[in-house]
């Protein structure tokens, strides 16, 4: 469509159509491509499942095409949707769900007054009067383990362990948690190392991945020359692009 808009994020290619629908697409073995649609939730791009696999490039060339692209920088951060879960229920959310979160669905404020501490699953979350939120739960050898925790887009997410409690209180801790009020002051929540920086996109897949986009086409040009001739022009007018 004239109005597309297309964007370089990680290994995905990312179509903007019409400001109205968000699509990506990501290279497959074999000159084949997924693709699926995202959301835009405050400022995390969310990426839902895949939903059709199709004929596209080979893998050289979708890199060759993607480092042609500007980098996606209408969001600071983006994830997977199977890594944002509901509170409640232990899930991850449905798309409707998500829609919700957006800035144009019905998101719910959070509201965290002084001291207070919740149940999360297996997990107690805290807030001091400060509004600072951490987490603990029970981990290996009986022992009881937390870090802190951070809100970003209406969305609780637990940061990596970086603290370990006496040994032997798990029976205790689950008891106590057991008396604690249902967290509910988001409605969803992940855990932090699923929160990807757009700017420092995750690096996995092909080598090539490892190349900045300046660098990758400068190396093509040099040995693949024929990359850029009208006969590989033509060609690749025939293969199904990303949409």
């Amino acid at each position: 469509m004239q109005n597309d808009t297309r964007y370089r994020l990680g290994r995905y290619i990312l179509t903007d159509c019409s400001n109205v629908v968000l699509m990506w697409a990501t290279n497959t073995a074999f000159g084949g491509q997924r693709t699926g649609h995202c959301l835009i939730v405050d400022n995390i791009l969310v990426l839902l499942p895949w939903e059709q696999k199709e004929t596209g490039y080979l893998r050289l060339e979708f890199h060759i095409n993607q480092a042609r692209l500007s980098a996606w920088k209408k969001t600071r951060y983006y994830c997977f949707s199977s890594d944002i879960r509901q509170t409640g229920v232990h899930q991850s959310l449905a798309r409707h769900e998500l829609e919700q979160l957006s800035p144009s669905g019905r998101s719910r404020p959070v509201s965290l007054e002084g001291a207070c501490a919740y149940r999360l699953g297996r997990y107690k979350i805290t807030a001091d009067e400060n509004k600072g939120i951490a987490w603990r739960t029970a981990g290996e050898c009986d022992r009881i383990i937390g870090g802190d925790c951070m809100i970003e887009s209406g969305i609780l997410f637990l940061g990596p362990k970086e603290h370990e409690f006496e040994q032997g209180q798990r029976r205790l801790f689950y008891n106590e948690l057991k008396l604690l009020p249902e967290w509910n002051a988001t409605r969803a929540w992940g855990h932090q190392e699923s929160l990807l920086m757009c700017e420092n996109p995750e690096r996995e897949g092909s080598a090539f991945d490892i190349w900045d986009g300046d660098r990758l086409k400068a190396c093509m040009a040099r040995y693949i020359p024929f990359l850029n001739g009208p006969e590989a022009q033509a060609k690749r007018g025939t293969r199904s692009t990303v949409r």
